[in-house]
């Protein structure tokens, strides 16, 4: 009875993989366990930023995440290249190119964006991809850009904070009359929001020039090497 049931697994395990093949093909097959690898490398990378983004400044550190960002890119590259339309595939590789300019492996966001833009198209109400898109135009100073994509997460009511989002754009766009009424009316929903708060106050006592300065200083490049500066 035991060895039939280790046949009958067996041919049960010939015959799944058989289907996959007829449905996927062999190189899609791969394709994917390739992607899935690169998620796991991806979650990786993303942990090594938020715990010891200092530490990226060594040598040592940072080449060996740059080879992990390098393998993400090629495996979810091939996989889309295999004739994907998968969403989180595209948002996935958005997220590395991001990773890889922070890194300086590119030079922009230019893939970046297009990769999330990608995603979007495939999904429109996305919020991840919306938020980090709109992350990445704020950066490039890109500012029309960013408040397009927070005004879509708000009229579509996809995100709490969209209302938030739409007036940091509007600050950086140095429209603080309009971002102080989008603010207050956003904090009368969610009245505990202390970042709210405090760009409400930097407006009202003419510190919102400096408070926007401070965010677009947040990231900088010095001698190479990644550096993350406080802006809060």
């Amino acid at each position: 009875m035991k060895r039939l049931s280790i046949f009958n697994f067996l041919m049960f395990t010939i015959f799944l993989f058989s289907l996959i093949d007829a449905v996927y093909g062999n190189e899609s097959v791969v394709n994917r366990v390739d992607y899935f690898e690169a998620k796991m490398f991806l979650a990786e990378v993303l942990t090594d930023f938020d715990k010891k983004f200092q530490e990226l400044n060594y040598d040592s550190e940072r080449n060996r995440v740059v080879i992990k960002i390098e393998t993400i890119i090629d495996k979810i590259e091939s996989y889309l290249e295999s004739g994907q339309e998968d969403a989180q595939a595209n948002y996935d590789l958005g997220m590395t190119y991001f990773l890889a300019k922070r890194m300086e492996i590119v030079n922009d966001f230019g893939q970046s964006n297009s990769y999330y833009k990608k995603a979007i198209r495939i999904n429109p109400n996305y919020e991840e991809a919306r938020v980090l898109l709109a992350r990445n135009f704020m950066e490039e100073k890109q500012y029309a850009e960013a408040l397009e994509q927070s005004i879509y997460l708000l009229e579509h009511d996809i995100r709490d904070d969209a209302l938030k989002l739409v007036a940091v754009a509007k600050m950086h766009m140095r429209r603080f009359n309009e971002a102080k009424n989008d603010l207050e009316k956003y904090l009368e929903k969610y009245p505990h929001d202390e970042s709210a708060k405090a760009l409400v106050w930097s407006i009202k006592n003419g510190k919102a020039e400096g408070r926007i300065k401070a965010i677009e200083k947040r990231y900088t490049v010095i001698e190479n090497k990644v550096t993350v500066v406080n802006a809060q």
